[in-house]
Order: structure tokens, then C-alpha cells, then sequence
């Protein structure tokens, strides 16, 4: 892996319990993206992670369908684009 510099600041192997303890640590900030997404289709249950042989080799988790929309985490609200809730009902399909 080669995170490009400008936005990945660390990386590492980790186990999905690791992983949401890493999300529920204040001190660690994760794209806000990247942590709706892992909330939403990864780590939940039932979510990719959960079956990783069935993700591989099925399309279950495939959607090219749909476009998803998002509100950014509250810890990136604000800044130089005031980000702020817009889908206050949670992502809009």
C-alpha cells in the first residue's frame, strides 16, 4: 500500500473490532466518507466484512444502481467550506 501523502496519513492491517474501537477514539480522525461508509456497509452486521467470502465472490454488495448521499460526521462541520447537515433524515438514496 502507498497512500498517497497529501491525504492518508497512516495506515495498518486491522481487525474490524480494532478498527471501531479506532473510529470511537476522538484523537483519530477518519475522512468523513470513510467512516459513514464503513458504518453503513462494512462493519455493521450483516455488512461486507461480516462474510468476506461471500463479498469476494458474489455481487450482494454491489450497488451501480444507486447514487448515496451523505452528511458529513459532526467532527467536519464547519471549516473553510462550512460543511453542515443537508440530508437531515440521514443518507438520501
Amino acid at each position: 500500500v502507498k497512500p498517497h501523502p497529501d491525504e492518508v496519513d497512516d495506515c495498518c492491517w486491522v481487525t474490524p473490532t480494532k478498527l471501531k474501537h479506532m473510529m470511537a477514539d476522538p484523537k483519530l480522525l477518519f475522512s468523513p466518507w470513510c467512516r459513514l461508509i464503513l458504518q453503513k456497509w462494512i462493519l455493521n452486521d450483516g455488512g461486507w466484512w461480516s462474510n468476506l467470502h461471500e463479498t469476494m465472490n458474489t455481487s450482494k454488495h454491489c450497488d451501480y444502481v444507486n447514487i448515496h448521499r451523505f452528511d458529513p460526521p459532526k467532527e467536519h462541520y464547519g471549516g473553510a467550506g462550512n460543511a453542515k447537515p443537508q440530508f437531515l433524515a440521514g443518507d438520501e438514496t
